[in-house]
Order: structure tokens, then C-alpha cells, then sequence
């Protein structure tokens, strides 16, 4: 997407670190910044503090006041309301569920950090808003974790929201997967489901003819690359499976749809 500059808002818990980790060192890596990065309790309900936290509103006992911000928020008493946010990154990476999401989200407005895909901000109120000045607008980005809690509910203001998962089986393998189970059972496929099924075709394939638990190890490492519900995968020397994760993008009118990824350059 072009971004460079990034925040990171994740929940304490041993997912929200491990992601916090990972997309850090990952922004690092290819070249990009991060600009703040907060966390909050996974039993939250209010985000205010975090949120504040990321654009410079938490400690501001010492900060003048500016006489846009506390004319537009007059009805307000609030300190931290009048004085401008600074919203200096492009993307808010938040590893969590769907659904608390949908709840952060009237916080982020609140705070005014402007979701680029937010229909309600048009051009003319922004300005309007900003004193003339076109301000950063943020993409939302998360995990895996996003599809929890039914991500296809959030509201239009997170359209353009990006993250990955491993199970979007829009393949021929998944498409007859899913078909199978829905007659079978009435409802759609658990990811834990999905999963099982293809640890369970890949068994099936290495076991064979073969008695001993040696020979199915050398057979699973042999595999190599296969295709699954999930697409194409592979067994690394160390034996642990990678699926290529899917890039997927919130449409406030379609759903959940798969991002079609960009052809790789210079082996990277």
C-alpha cells in the first residue's frame, strides 16, 4: 500500500505481544517507521488512555492550548481536547478481534483519528475541521484475529481495513471442502475445522503403506511443497508447515474480499 510510517495499538495478552514483536520488526526490516505503539487491558471496554497515548494527548497539563481546538470543542471541557492530536503515521496495526474492534472504533473518532475509508469524513469537513489543513488518514490493519468475532459486522468506518489470514479457502480444494461440510452439518466450516482437514489430507498422503512412525516422518519431509484448502504450502527443514497467508480488505458493501497481491520484485 505504500505506507511508511506505522502505530501499534495491542491488547496484553501472549497474541497481542507476539504480534506486537513481529509487525515491529517487520516495519524495521523493510524500511519503514514506527511512530507510536500502546497497548490496553484484554478485558477493556474504554480505549481513551491508549488512543491518547498514540498522538501526543495524554500528558498535556503543559501544552498550550490552541484556540481552533478549543473553539471547535468548546462544549468540552476536557484539556486534551484542545490541544491537536498528533496523527503522524499512516496505518494503526491493532492485532485483536473483529469485534473489539468495532468497539475501539467510536474511540478513534472520538480522538480524532481519521480512518481513511470513514464515509461520514468527507474532503470539505476535514478542512472544515483542521483549520484549512488536510490531515494523515489512517488505514486499520491487523492479524488472524480479525475474522473472530464476525469481522463482516464492522460499520462503513473501517472500509479499506486490511489483514491477513491463512484460512480464506477460495480455492477449488477449499470451495469443495466448504460444500461438503455445509451439507454435512448445516452451517459453515470453524477455522479449527478447516485446519484439521488439512492436517488430516496430509497424513493421509504421507501414511501410505507405511507401519512405523520413521517412515511417515521421512515421508512428511519429503512432501515438499503441496497444494491444501488454504492453496499452496510448504514443509520447511525443521518440519513445521508454512501456508502463505491471504491479504484481505474490509468493503463496507461486499464484506471480506481477498487483495490480489502484487507480483514480487528483485527476489524479495
Amino acid at each position: 500500500l505504500g505506507m511508511k510510517r506505522f502505530a501499534i495499538l495491542a491488547p496484553r495478552t501472549a497474541y497481542g505481544r507476539g504480534m506486537f514483536e513481529a509487525f515491529w520488526g517487520a516495519v524495521i526490516r523493510r524500511g519503514g517507521s514506527i511512530r507510536g505503539a500502546r497497548s490496553y487491558s484484554s478485558h477493556a471496554r474504554r480505549f481513551d488512555d491508549a488512543i491518547r497515548g498514540l498522538i501526543g494527548r495524554l500528558h498535556v497539563n503543559d501544552l498550550p492550548v490552541d484556540r481552533h481546538w478549543k473553539r471547535l470543542n468548546r462544549k468540552v471541557p476536557k484539556r486534551a481536547l484542545h490541544v491537536p492530536p498528533k496523527v503522524d503515521f499512516e496505518a494503526l496495526f491493532i492485532p485483536d478481534s473483529g469485534h473489539r474492534v468495532r468497539l475501539m472504533l467510536p474511540y478513534l473518532s472520538y480522538w480524532d483519528i481519521e480512518l481513511k475509508g470513514d464515509p461520514n469524513s468527507t474532503t470539505s469537513l476535514l478542512r472544515h475541521k483542521y483549520a484549512g489543513d488536510t490531515p494523515t488518514t489512517v488505514t486499520l490493519l491487523g492479524g488472524a484475529q480479525f475474522l473472530h468475532g464476525d469481522a463482516s459486522r464492522l460499520p462503513p468506518q473501517a472500509q479499506g481495513a486490511h489483514f491477513v489470514d491463512a484460512y480464506w479457502a477460495d480455492t477449488e480444494l477449499g470451495a469443495a471442502f466448504i460444500d461438503r461440510w455445509q451439507r454435512l452439518h448445516k452451517k459453515p466450516p470453524t477455522k479449527i475445522a478447516a485446519f484439521a482437514y488439512a492436517a488430516g489430507r496430509l497424513a493421509a498422503r504421507v501414511a501410505r503403506d507405511e507401519s512405523s512412525r520413521a517412515a511417515l516422518r521421512r515421508n512428511l519431509f519429503n512432501i515438499g511443497e503441496f497444494s491444501s484448502i488454504f492453496g499452496a504450502g510448504n514443509i520447511r527443514s525443521d518440519g513445521a508447515i508454512r501456508i502463505e497467508p491471504r491479504i484481505l480488505a474490509f468493503d463496507a458493501n461486499h464484506g471480506i474480499q481477498p487483495v490480489t497481491r502484487p507480483a514480487r520484485t528483485n527476489g524479495r
